[in-house]
């Protein structure tokens, strides 16, 4: 033990080293006089969860944004960040929230999201994206500093034991990461204390959609815990957004394995595709009968799931790659909840609910994330839900869509499940319906799963598959944009220009449509945020908050992915490199 309790030390501290040389540049730069007059960015900066699977792709981004359109018609928007949109809500009832840090919400102003204010000339003159000049909007000190972390992030010390050192080294690793990492990847340690952060981005033109990062909970109460900290940074999210008279906070988020049991939501997913696709394999075999109808499968649905959960007519898309070898089960063989589970599904479903309401009340809808395969059947059908609870009517046109639910599209089945939950939802109930839209990140695990179980593998044969499928889930969004919302949250430079190019030349819609928003990880991709903004479009960045010592998971998968998995970082460096060299004539980069 004495030995490699002293090789633990000596290479925790050799790990302080290394982090703390970031800090030390950022502290020699604030001696560098200013070489620009533009706007000084903070040093914290966001994360997404959705890009891993495009590991060996592109640059990142950040932005100073759009001022607001004068047209319905072609791709308008221009780059002042003072002409923000206003939130737009459903709701006209609010309540007051309890909190006594955050002003209770009052009702958001009336927004017309087909109405802009026309600060400048005609801003549809503006180039689609230019990735290259976006960091001149920053400051010496700023770009320094993310020049710094970014290169740290390969050095071979960080990538080999950076992860581990981070979630186990405890106090040793938490001081020099509290003024690293944690500022470039982290909005702060409370919802308050991302406000200046929140402002910075602000006057660059991109807005947030804070994320509470902690994770690794275990109980019931933690649970509960939880969902009262996400119904905190909503109504924070909607007092800063009423502050500024403009949509700055622009979603709420929730991850359900936060806020229930896993074992829960595992047995919610098994029922809720047995009852979608128990007959789907063999129903032409001798030994099964066939197909169910609607109305059978109804009353199966009504069997198993509890009252207060069954919504009539709806079942997963027939596509869905199983999860689960249940096609050869009977009704009586298929998992039951017992009463203890049913009263806890009952709190489950009131946590859920609770957040949604604070969604509706300050006019800001909630994305939900994406899980593994096995507990995403339960999260679909929560999530559909909440979503025929609160969302607005499609004939109502300041209504939307509350919950955005993700779709991962490297699984073959994405963009299946996310028309059949369209038609459902637009068609069947006259609802609106949104999604946000990810290449996904759980490949490795899903296809070993699969591999042991004897199932389908879910994933896409290849990552043109991949690309394919996430570009035509786009493309079908942007052709119902009047009754759907699209959170395209990606890194990939390639689909951005794609995705632009459609919104502007081919759709001919405002570049900052209500229904529209880009988004990247804070920390992550600036350089493509910023080439949004510029060029008029909505984007934000997916800003984590919460106590260092509790974020350390989050934070070293970020450092990971910058370090080993995005070659978009070595682009990002490239950018930033460059406009250190225009400033500073001696700068090796």
């Amino acid at each position: 033990m004495i030995p490699f309790f002293g090789m633990k030390t000596r290479c925790a501290i050799r790990f302080g080293n290394a982090l703390t040389t970031c800090h030390q540049t950022a502290s020699i730069a604030s001696s560098i006089p200013r070489l620009t007059n533009n706007t000084h960015h903070s040093f914290s900066h966001h994360s997404l969860c959705d890009e891993q699977q495009e590991k060996s792709r592109n640059g990142g981004s950040s932005s100073s944004r759009r001022s607001s359109g004068t047209s319905t018609g072609t791709g308008t928007s221009g780059s002042s960040t003072n002409a923000r949109n206003t939130t737009h809500s459903y709701s006209t009832t609010v309540l007051h929230q309890t909190s006594s840090t955050v002003p209770p919400p009052s009702a958001p102003p009336p927004h017309n999201p087909h109405t802009h204010p026309a600060t400048k000339p005609d801003p549809s003159s503006l180039p689609l994206l230019n990735f290259e000049n976006t960091y001149s909007i920053r400051s010496t000190c700023s770009l320094l500093t993310s020049y710094a972390v970014l290169k740290s992030c390969s050095n071979p010390l960080i990538l080999k034991h950076g992860s581990l050192l981070m979630e186990k080294a405890g106090s040793l690793a938490t001081l020099p990461t509290k003024h690293t990492y944690y500022k470039y990847f982290v909005g702060g340690e409370t919802v308050e204390s991302c406000k200046h952060a929140i402002q910075e981005l602000h006057h660059e033109g991109i807005d947030v959609v804070l994320d509470y990062s902690v994770e690794g909970l275990a109980s019931e109460s933690q649970a509960e815990q939880l969902a009262s900290e996400l119904v905190h940074s909503i109504h924070f999210s909607g007092h800063v957004n009423r502050e500024n008279n403009q949509n700055i906070c622009r979603f709420g988020v929730v991850k359900l394995t936060g806020i229930a049991n896993t074992s829960l939501l595992l047995k919610l997913s098994k029922i809720v595709e047995y009852i979608s696709c128990v007959d789907e394999a063999s129903n032409t075999s001798a030994a099964h009968p066939p197909p169910l109808s609607k109305k059978e499968r109804n009353s199966l649905a009504s069997q198993l799931l509890p009252h207060s959960l069954y919504i009539p007519n709806y079942f997963l898309a027939p596509s869905k790659t199983p999860s689960f070898k249940m096609n050869n089960l009977t009704p009586d063989q298929v998992p039951r909840f017992t009463p203890d589970e049913l009263a806890e599904l009952d709190r489950l479903v009131v946590r859920f609910r609770s957040v949604c309401e604070a969604c509706v009340k300050n006019g800001i809808p909630l994305l939900v994330d994406a899980e593994h395969s096995y507990y995403q059947a339960g999260i679909d059908y929560l999530a559909m839900k909440m979503n025929l609870e609160y969302a607005g009517p499609v004939d109502d046109p300041q209504a939307f869509s509350v919950i955005y639910n993700t779709y991962q599209n490297y699984l073959r089945d994405a963009k299946a499940r996310m028309i059949h939950d369209y038609n459902f939802v637009v068609n069947e109930c006259g609802k609106k319906f949104a999604a946000k839209l990810v290449r996904g990140a759980y490949m490795k695990h899903e296809r070993d799963r699969a591999k042991e179980l004897g199932l389908p593998d879910p994933i896409n044969d290849s990552i043109d598959a991949t690309h394919a499928s996430y570009n035509s889930s786009v493309e079908f969004g942007l052709s119902n944009y009047k009754n759907m919302g699209l959170f395209i949250a990606t890194h990939n430079q390639a689909t951005l220009g794609i995705v632009t190019d459609l919104i502007v030349n081919k759709h001919h819609l405002r570049r900052n449509h209500d229904n529209i928003v880009f988004a990247q990880l804070y920390g992550m991709g600036d350089s493509l945020s910023l080439a949004l903004a510029q060029a008029g479009f909505n984007v934000a960045k997916y800003m984590p908050y919460g106590p260092v010592s509790e974020v350390m998971p989050y934070l070293s998968r970020r450092v990971t992915e910058n370090g080993d998995i995005f070659s978009g970082t070595a682009i990002e460096t490239r950018r930033i490199a460059q406009e250190l060299k225009r400033r500073i004539p001696f700068f090796r980069g």
